[in-house]
């Protein structure tokens, strides 16, 4: 069953962003600074950026990733990257909007400059991506216990067990839980919660959950991946199930700091939303394609896969900008700080503000971000391992996904590579986990093959039709209940969560057990409690008392 992509083609009409372009009035002190930051963030020996997981950056790597950490929040700039994505104006742009993926992607970018503008040892840094599919399905198969337990990079950025249990205000925002503790593990040990304050008064810790008590969500599974990516193929679709999906639930679950607008407090942050980046790249390369570089912009404004139109959940505060109530693509992005700590708001596009220099070389324009390999000389691209590897080299190709994964056919050819330059393509934890994710295209074979028999035999599974959708759906419904009974229970969106992020959904699992439940819903495969359970063990008490009762 191979699905065949359906183009949707839509007229936009060109417009212009709200701000004015100032790059041109910087003064002599900050053009001299930008000079240097930009020396810096372009230095030649570093060759093209390529964003690795953090499993597979060396112990040097992660050391100097973290100093350059430390060093930003002693100088007071990680503080102030906090504080533009608080100030409200941007927030209501950077999220619940078909821009939310692209926005972030803008932030990641000045922040990764950020970085790399200490220069020798830090020039050459990269946001390292979080790759929570492998490690959830290390935590599907009960190698693990938890989200701590399951993912390395949750341990080495500090755990969630040394600090204090004490509640801190970051930009005014009181921080507390009656579980947080505040982590002061390096380089937390170095926080500071507003850019005003004396580094002498610092908290010197960020509040965190208890994540070694933690589960998984299910959205990080494979199965629940490819319904948030493929179920519908345009750009708002993907952008709202990925951001009410895996991005909200991995928020949640965090808890401590990353439960609010303060969440780039926590380091994780920025490997959360790289690993965003890099599945959205990876919905590029499967749905808009490989050869689009080149394309003319008027193309991309009307490819509904790269850009939609959607309404701003605040307008402009301009009523002369053409785009004050609606975000367009060459709608300017909106990334100002100040307001939460009683400063009027500045944006970054400003070139008096502090970190116009980390901005200053990016587009202006969500037009000219929507593909990674196309960004001059910020291009970068990523290492891809384990089922990343996978989502990639077969895309929404279900007869691939159920293929044998073993270790030479998950490598994928050299000309397969989207990404450009010396990407490795081999998996961080060898044979082991490629036995952890054979559970996967087992159970999707066994879920084609039942609504195959409801198939016309001449029919094509459409993405985006009743054909792909309902695989997807029922695939991701499965790992819901099998959750629910064997690695549950399945948590919903805290209170506190829901009101930081102006959220009143219920997460996507919460939301498939309430439909079934109320009988709203029903599984379509009469069968899937034996097929998941024939490839994944289940070993809990509330599974031993429903198969004895």
């Amino acid at each position: 069953m191979k699905i065949v992509l359906i183009c949707f083609m839509t007229a936009f009409v060109l417009v212009y962003g709200q701000e004015k372009n100032d790059a041109s009035v910087s003064s002599a002190n900050n053009s001299s600074s930008s000079n240097q930051t930009e020396q810096a963030m372009s230095t030649p020996e570093c060759g093209p950026r390529i964003r690795k997981s953090w499993d597979r950056l060396t112990s040097l790597e992660k050391e100097t990733y973290l100093e350059a950490i430390a060093k930003s929040m002693d100088d007071g700039l990680y503080s102030q990257f906090v504080e533009v994505h608080t100030e409200e104006l941007t927030a209501s742009e950077a999220h619940q909007t078909c821009m939310f993926l692209y926005w972030h992607r803008l932030l990641l970018l000045g922040f990764e400059n950020m970085l790399r503008s200490y220069g020798g040892v830090f020039s050459c840094i990269t946001v390292p991506y979080w790759n929570y599919v492998d490690h959830n399905a290390r935590f599907l198969n009960g190698l693990c216990d938890s989200m701590e337990d399951c993912a390395l990079i949750l341990r080495e950025l500090g755990g969630s067990s040394r600090g204090d249990r004490r509640s801190i205000e970051i930009n005014g925002t009181p921080i507390r839980g009656s579980n947080y503790r505040c982590i002061s593990s390096h380089p937390l040990n170095h926080f500071c919660e507003d850019s005003l304050r004396d580094s002498s008064d610092c908290a010197g810790c960020v509040p965190r959950g208890p994540w070694s008590e933690t589960p998984f969500p299910p959205t990080a599974s494979i199965s629940s991946l490819l319904r948030q990516l493929y179920e519908t193929p345009t750009i708002t679709a993907v952008a709202e199930n990925l951001e009410q999906g895996l991005h909200n639930t991995i928020h949640n679950a965090l808890s401590g700091a990353m439960a609010f607008l303060e969440a780039p407090s926590d380091p994780i942050f920025w490997s959360h939303h790289a690993s965003l980046d890099l599945l959205h790249s990876i919905f590029y390369h499967c749905v808009v394609g490989d050869d689009t570089r080149f394309r003319a912009d008027q193309i991309k404004m009307n490819d509904p896969h790269q850009f939609l139109e959607c309404s701003r959940r605040m307008p402009l505060p301009s009523d002369r900008a053409i785009d004050q109530e609606t975000l367009m693509a060459q709608s300017q992005p909106v990334m100002r700080s100040g307001g939460a700590i009683g400063l009027s708001p500045a944006s970054v596009w400003d070139s008096n503000h502090p970190l116009y220099r980390f901005f200053a070389n990016l587009p202006r324009q969500y037009l000219e971000i929507s593909d990674i390999r196309n960004l001059g000389p910020l291009t970068y691209n990523y290492e891809l391992v384990g089922l990343l590897q996978d989502m990639y080299a077969r895309c929404i190709d279900l007869d691939l996904l159920t293929s044998s994964i073993s270790g030479m056919e998950r490598r994928l050819d050299e000309e397969m590579a989207v990404f450009s330059g010396p990407v490795l393509i081999e998996d961080v934890n060898g044979n082991q986990a490629f036995a952890e994710n054979l559970w996967f295209p087992k159970v999707l074979e066994q879920t084609m093959t039942f609504f195959s028999s409801f198939q016309h035999p001449n029919e094509t599974m459409d993405i985006g039709t009743n054909s792909v959708g309902e695989v997807l759906k029922e695939m991701e419904k499965m790992t819901c209940l099998f959750y629910q009974m064997c690695r549950g229970p399945v948590q919903d969106f805290t209170a506190e969560f829901r009101h930081n992020f102006a959220n009143a959904r219920m997460s996507p699992c919460t939301r498939v057990i309430a439909d079934i439940e109320a009988g709203r819903d029903t599984m379509k495969v009469p069968n899937w409690k034996e097929i998941m359970l024939e490839s994944l063990p289940c070993d809990t008490k509330a599974h031993k008392e429903t198969t004895s009762g």
